[in-house]
Formats: structure tokens, C-alpha cells, sequence
């Protein structure tokens, strides 16, 4: 049976593909939710049928959103990133604000940043404004807020 937009509603071996499909993505690492609904555009499936597998895989904890982001955050603090990039980052996955903002304030964003800031400079003194600059501009870029670089370029 066709849905409107020309998608198969109840084909059972596309869903059965897709939802294993899914299941050898999350045996992998962790998806989002958005993410595994975007992998549903390989099939034929409608945007129902396909929010309906992955929240049934939500249900049996095969996937969570709040582990993806746990995971994420912490590939990418260790990559050095600050939470303003981490936040974008897990808003174009769309993770809800709350659960972002939630494990956000987990980070002690001081200590990444010092880290950072090591790794990158040692313990070189900055000469010129320009150095300073240059410095500033390089963690603005990693997603630091300026009142945090303050702290830390000195």
C-alpha cells in the first residue's frame, strides 16, 4: 500500500531492513534519534512508520538519546572542543535543549580549556597584542566563551 508521498507504509521487509539497519548502527556507536531517521530516507518507508521503529528501539534502551550525548561529549571535550561548539553541534542532531544544557554543566569547561591552552602554547608568555589575539581567536574558534579565554590568556 502507497502512503500519499509515495512512501511504502506497510511493506514489512523494508522495515525489517531498516530496523535492522538501525540495530547494526547502534552495535557500532551511538546514534541519535534524528540521526537513524535520517538514515530512513534509504527506504521507503513513511516518516511514521520510521519514528515509530526507532522509538521502538528508544523503548528496549537499544538507543538513548542521553547516552549519545554522553558519548559525544566526551569524544569531543577530549578533543578539546568548548560548549558553545558541543551545543551547536548537538542541536544539529537534535537533541532537546534541556538534555544539552543538563550534561553542559557536568563539564569543568576551566580544566578543558587549560588543557587546551597547554597543549597548544606550553607555558610561552605572550609578547605582542597580536599573539594575543591570534590565541584568543584560535579558542573562540574551539567554542570557548571569551570570559572563559580571559582567564586563561593572561
Amino acid at each position: 500500500m502507497k502512503h500519499p508521498n509515495n512512501c511504502v507504509t506497510d511493506n514489512s521487509e523494508e522495515i525489517q531492513k531498516f530496523r535492522d539497519k538501525c540495530i547494526r548502527a547502534l552495535a557500532r556507536r551511538e546514534h541519535s534519534q534524528a540521526e537513524l531517521l535520517q538514515k530512513a530516507r534509504d527506504f521507503a518507508l513513511s516518516d511514521e512508520v520510521a519514528r515509530e521503529i526507532v522509538e521502538n528501539l528508544s523503548e528496549r534502551g537499544w538507543q538513548s538519546d542521553e547516552r549519545f550525548t554522553e558519548n559525544f561529549l566526551r569524544a569531543k571535550t577530549k578533543n578539546g572542543d568548548g560548549a558553545a561548539k558541543i551545543r551547536l553541534a548537538l542541536q544539529k542532531r537534535k537533541i532537546a535543549n534541556e538534555l544539552i544544557e543538563e550534561q553542559l554543566r557536568e563539564v569543568d569547561w576551566n580544566e578543558i580549556l587549560t588543557d587546551i591552552y597547554r597543549r597548544k602554547y606550553g607555558e610561552r608568555p605572550i609578547k605582542t597584542p597580536q599573539e594575543k589575539a591570534k590565541r584568543i581567536r584560535f579558542l573562540l574558534s574551539r567554542g570557548f566563551s571569551y570570559e572563559e579565554i580571559r582567564k586563561v590568556c593572561k
